[in-house]
């Protein structure tokens, strides 16, 4: 009645991390080109995605931090309220991506990576001392682990804490 049902040979395929971990391994590297991801064609996974958006994100808001504290020598408070004022609507953006995506994915283990994706994003923002995307990326972290009923922000026994 609505279509033909697909049959999976081996149900254990499912939960198969394969090259899919690979992304881990890329953080810190640079993103994708819409354009030529439109001209190849090639399907992307949500973590593939994310890790992308995410070191666009923090490239251009380190660079924009930077700036403004320099060229306005405000630091502190000052200075991550004019970086929002800036960049809010791009943050505002991608939390919608994400929250889109989180309602209708029943996919464990790219939500997984994407929660390993987020807290190494965290730890290259706190090497980099650039505290500007702190509350975006803490947002990200309390719009990925709800979707494993943990609390927001935990995990399981033995996760590495932030």
């Amino acid at each position: 009645m609505f279509g033909p049902r697909v049959s999976l040979k081996d149900r254990s395929e499912v939960y198969r991390l394969g090259d899919r971990a690979a992304v881990l391994t890329q953080v810190g590297q640079g993103g994708l080109v819409a354009s030529v991801v439109e001209q190849s064609g090639q399907r992307y996974m949500i973590e593939a995605i994310l890790r992308s958006l995410e070191q666009e994100l923090m490239d251009n808001s380190c660079s924009e931090y930077t700036f403004l504290t320099e060229f306005f020598n405000v630091r502190g408070d000052h200075a991550n309220a004019l970086f929002m004022s800036i960049f809010d609507a791009a943050l505002e953006a991608a939390t919608k991506f994400v929250t889109e995506f989180l309602e209708s994915t029943y996919d464990a283990v790219g939500v997984l990576i994407c929660i390993r994706l987020n807290h190494l994003h965290q730890r290259l923002m706190q090497q980099r001392r650039v505290p500007c995307l702190d509350p975006h990326l803490n947002e990200m972290a309390l719009l990925l682990w709800p979707k494993y009923g943990w609390p927001a922000g935990g995990g399981p026994a033995g996760w590495p804490s932030r």
